[in-house]
C-alpha cells in the first residue's frame, strides 16, 4: 500500500499541474485512501482527516504550477522523507516500507510535514503512540506487490527491495 500511495503522490502532483513530486503530494495521496492506514493513524492521534486534507490542499495550491506537468520528478523533500521512512522500517524490524513508516517520517519533513503537524498540535510522541495503537506488534515481512516503478511514471525514482 505504501508504494501505491507513492504513485498516488505522482497523480496528485500532476493533477495540480506540478512537476516536482513532494511530501505534500504524498500526504494527499495517503489521506485520499478512504479506509487507509494513514487515516486510521491520524484519527487515533485525535486529528480530523478532513482538516488535515484541507491544510494539505491549501499548501499544494500555494506551490508553483507548470503548463505541462508530464515527466514528474522526485523532489528533495520527498526523497528525504522516504529515506527517513527507511530508517523507521529498520528500527521497527520490518523488511519493507509501509504506510506507518511514511507517516512517522512526516514530522522530520522540513518542507511540509513538520509545519503541518505543528499547526495541528501533534507531537512526534503522540504520532508514535497512535502508530503503535493501530499497528500493534505486526511486522512488514511480505511484499504484496512488485515494487519496481517504471521510469515513465516517475523519473529518477526507482526502488528495489
Amino acid at each position: 500500500m505504501a508504494w501505491e500511495r507513492i504513485v498516488g503522490a505522482t497523480d496528485a502532483a500532476q493533477h495540480n499541474k506540478q512537476q516536482i513530486i513532494e511530501s505534500e503530494h504524498l500526504m494527499k495521496a495517503l489521506l485520499e485512501q478512504k479506509d487507509g492506514l494513514a487515516r486510521r493513524i491520524l484519527t487515533k492521534a485525535a486529528l480530523d482527516n478532513t482538516s488535515v486534507l484541507q491544510a494539505t490542499d491549501n499548501f499544494i495550491a500555494q506551490q508553483p504550477k507548470v503548463s505541462d506537468p508530464s515527466n514528474p520528478r522526485l523532489g528533495t523533500s520527498l526523497g528525504s522523507l522516504l529515506e527517513n521512512a527507511r530508517k523507521f522500517k529498520k528500527q521497527m524490524g520490518n523488511d519493507f516500507i509501509s504506510v506507518e513508516h511514511l507517516v512517522l517520517a512526516f514530522p522530520s519533513d522540513t518542507r511540509f510535514g513538520k509545519q503541518l503537524f505543528t499547526s495541528l498540535n501533534l507531537s512526534e510522541k503522540s504520532l508514535k503512540e497512535a502508530v503503535e495503537a493501530v499497528r500493534g506488534n505486526q511486522k512488514v515481512t511480505d511484499q504484496s506487490i512488485n515494487i519496481i516503478l517504471s521510469a515513465s511514471k516517475i523519473n529518477t525514482f526507482y526502488f528495489f527491495y
